[in-house]
């Protein structure tokens, strides 16, 4: 598998063997060193068998066969999930274990923020988190997985800016955090520091989350968005903001 961040891409070999390439700032390469950019693939340091890799604007994580969770590069406010204090001009140049002892199925990270679904379907957030996008029900930073509210099980998780949204094993929509333009399209624009659902047409089984904006795909095939529309983004004619979940039209 590839992952692209904002400046450079990870992947994962046939042999389980994780390497990055691109902008190396802040070590978000993995490969020990700080500055400077490198144009073609290198192994990340550790010699660790890794089976899927991501990679955001400033850091970059990775899961072993067993579930365990590694990151480096930028780790400022806890985003690498290693338990130190948060707070800012943080890095690590090479992968630091994501503490807590879970064992993940998948994860997803952006600038700021990861969260991930454990094998037994519960969800943990952990970093920068002032608007409640770890929805663990608190504002609060945190260097350590944290659960996200509500005994739901987790099939998918889509991490936004500053917001989140996941589905459930059963297909509902759930999303938290900033909720300015009405991307969590429940209908309103304040925001929630623990998930809140999301008005469904139909049973969804993709979801995934943007700057500003959510779109979801239902059971039937059909498209979805909602949250920030001036550019477009939500694909339904027009250009404005809607805080309901509002049908893609039709291609031509």
């Amino acid at each position: 598998m590839l992952d692209a961040g904002s400046s450079h891409v990870c992947g994962i070999t046939l042999d389980d063997r994780a390497f990055c390439w691109g902008n190396q700032f802040r070590g978000k390469l993995g490969n020990g060193q700080r500055n400077g950019s490198t144009p073609q693939p290198v192994a990340v340091s550790g010699e660790r068998a890794f089976t899927a890799v991501w990679a955001s604007a400033g850091s970059s994580c990775a899961l072993t066969s067993d579930g365990d969770a590694y990151c480096w590069g930028a780790n400022d406010y806890g985003m690498l999930g290693d338990g130190e204090a948060p707070e800012p001009f943080k890095e690590s140049t090479t992968p630091v274990r994501v503490v807590g002892g879970h064992r993940f199925a998948s994860l997803g990270l952006v600038g700021n923020h990861a969260c991930g679904i454990t094998l037994d379907g519960r969800a943990y957030c952990w970093g920068w988190n002032p608007y409640g996008q770890l929805g663990d029900g608190t504002t609060a930073h945190s260097s350590s997985p944290v659960p996200v509210a509500g005994n739901h099980r987790w099939a998918v998780l889509a991490i936004g800016s500053a917001h989140n949204c996941g589905l459930t094993i059963d297909g509902a929509a759930y999303c938290w955090g900033n909720n300015d333009r009405g991307q969590f399209g429940n209908g309103g624009t304040s925001g929630a520091i623990s998930p809140e659902l999301i008005a469904a047409p139909g049973t969804y089984v993709a979801i995934i989350a943007g700057y500003n904006h959510t779109c979801a795909l239902t059971d039937a095939g059909t498209a979805y968005c909602w949250g920030q529309g001036d550019y477009g983004q939500l694909g339904d004619g027009v250009f404005a903001d809607r805080l309901r979940p509002t049908q893609v039209a039709a291609y031509e």
